[in-house]
């Protein structure tokens, strides 16, 4: 993930660690149980990413 201080690092902070319209987005989002902690439960997955944005393009996976 980037976040401002890459961002800045990379002299890009206009376009890159943050959301915002204008601003490049790749991400990748999993569904989490409530009950179990996010980042352990992203870590630990075997599971495609149930949405994925490059480039601007949305994008939703079929689980396998």
């Amino acid at each position: 993930m980037i976040t401002a201080g890459p961002a800045q690092a990379l002299q890009q902070s206009s376009k890159l660690g943050f959301l915002s319209p204008g601003a490049w987005a790749d991400w990748i989002a999993w569904r989490v149980p409530t009950e179990q902690n996010p980042l352990e439960s992203i870590l630990k997955s075997r599971q495609i990413p149930e949405w994925t944005c490059v480039g601007g393009v949305l994008n939703q996976h079929e689980s396998i």
